[in-house]
């Protein structure tokens, strides 16, 4: 009866070792970082690319940051066998040697008790802000105003041609735009309107886009990445014209409230297809930023 109950206990240990390890994802690059020289107040793009085995993986959440402070976090879905997906983050440079890190946390582990054999780091160096230079002023002289004739030249219309699959059809969800709309001052509501196009070769399905904001504060060394909102769109049809103008674009507006303070440094991160549920022709196209700096 021991030997029973010990065999299955083995049993279950190996199940569930199994479960935890197959299916994780691998780093298949390092952190890559633009622009790889930079100053302080310099905003930086912190990029590496993540890939299943043969197999799909098991959800995993990726958190990122510089100097041990996580800046970023995200849960993806499964990733098809053989499939890969860019991670970024951006972040507001502040003078001194830093290092960035990258960390796969395997679903039901928590961040503080993830392997570091799912961690990837680099080190950079962030120089000071440049003395600004006097400029002697040029001597600018009168020009004589000349005319002249300009024969007009006919433009043709560019033809927007689908991309050509291999195998079944995909859709492709584009990020287009991000705009800001209101008072960008301390303390007031801010609009920001996001566009999104389907330029694959068949519908999208549902899908859900979110807005992220990175928030810096360099004189009280305030950093914070926060979410904004997340909408869920029905469906998108794939584009038969080069600006979508058929009806296969779509426009979301969230809000968001400043923080009432000077000097404040904001990231604004659109992503469509958020969790990863769509299959898509292209990938690594679904994201869009936008930064706004908010003084009195």
């Amino acid at each position: 009866m021991k030997t029973k109950i010990f065999f299955l206990s083995l049993i279950f240990v190996l199940l569930v070792s199994f479960t935890v390890t197959a299916g994780t994802p691998r780093w298949t690059s390092g952190i890559s970082i633009n622009p790889s020289v930079s100053q302080s107040g310099d905003t930086m793009t912190f990029q590496t690319v993540v890939k299943a085995d043969r197999k799909s993986t098991n959800v995993f959440t990726i958190v990122a940051g510089v100097d041990g402070k996580q800046l970023f976090k995200r849960k993806f879905s499964r990733l098809q066998p053989n499939k890969t997906r860019i991670v970024r983050f951006r972040w507001k440079a502040l003078a001194g040697d830093h290092s960035a890190y990258f960390r796969i946390v395997p679903e039901g582990q928590s961040v503080k008790k993830a392997s570091n054999s799912f961690l990837i780091t680099k080190k950079f160096k962030v120089g000071g802000k440049k003395a600004s230079a006097m400029v002697r002023p040029l001597e600018v002289q009168k020009v004589k105003k000349i005319t002249t004739t300009i024969k007009p030249v006919s433009v043709q219309q560019v033809k927007f041609e689908q991309p050509v699959c291999e195998g079944r059809p995909l859709p492709d969800i584009v990020a287009t735009g991000i705009s800001f709309f209101g008072i960008a001052r301390p303390g007031e509501e801010l609009r920001i309107q996001t566009g999104f196009a389907n330029r694959g070769q068949c519908a999208t399905g549902p899908f859900t886009v979110s807005l992220e904001v990175y928030v810096q504060i360099q004189s009280e060394n305030y950093y914070q990445r926060l979410e904004v909102g997340k909408v869920t769109l029905h469906s998108l049809a794939p584009c038969r014209e080069k600006n979508c103008g058929d009806g296969a674009s779509k426009g979301i507006t969230f809000k968001y409230q400043l923080l009432d303070k000077d000097y404040v440094y904001y990231d604004f991160t659109v992503v469509a297809d958020y969790d990863n549920q769509v299959e898509e022709f292209i990938e690594d196209n679904n994201e869009i930023y936008k930064d706004l700096r908010v003084e009195r």
